[in-house]
This record gives C-alpha cells, structure tokens and sequence, in this order.
C-alpha cells in the first residue's frame, strides 16, 4: 500500500521517498530541465524540520524566479488546502514522500 490512513501509528506504513510530479500543465522544451531543478532543490533538503520546509520553499522560489522568470509562488507542507489562479503552462504538483510541493506562476 502507498498511503494508508490509521488513527494508530503502529498500524501506519510509511510512504516510499520517490519523487513524483503529481500534476502539471508546465509544457515545452524545459518541462525535464524544471522537473530535474525540483527534485534536486527537494533532495538538498531533506531535515524533518519545519526551518528545512521554509528553506525549501524560498530556495524553490528564487530558483525558479532566477531560471524560469519572476512571479512565482511555492508552498511547501505536508497538510494542506489550496486554491488559486495562476498563468496556464506554469502549474506543478509534486511529492516526495509525505511532502507535497506546489509551484505556480501568477504575473
């Protein structure tokens, strides 16, 4: 099983550290390069602290600002809710274990 959901911990499986793209609509010559970008940000950062999620979310940012243009927006978490607008062709969802990163362009 991938993900199972328990009240116990004692009946949880842990959720194998792949990295996925879970969702996108990023399109192009560059979809690989920016995929690769992410995984290894992700991959510098794997302390289970709260500071390493902040530090992977500005260090996303200014990658992606630097690389791919400005205006991007990154959340980085293992629980949460989000709903938002942003420019076609710049979505992404991607995981790493229990981590979900979102990416997206607006401006």
């Amino acid at each position: 099983m991938m993900d199972q959901r328990s009240a116990y911990v004692s009946d949880m499986e842990p959720t194998p550290r792949v990295f996925m793209v879970e969702k996108t609509d990023f399109r192009g010559r560059q979809r690989s390069k920016v995929m690769e970008d992410i995984r290894k940000c992700i991959l510098d950062h794997q302390r289970e602290d709260e500071d390493s999620k902040k530090d992977l979310a500005h260090d996303l940012k200014e990658m992606m600002d630097e690389h791919y243009g400005r205006f991007w927006h990154v959340v980085v978490g293992t629980d949460f809710s989000a709903f938002m607008s942003y420019c076609p062709g710049s979505y992404i969802q991607a995981s790493y274990g229990d981590l979900v990163v979102l990416l997206f362009r607006l401006g």
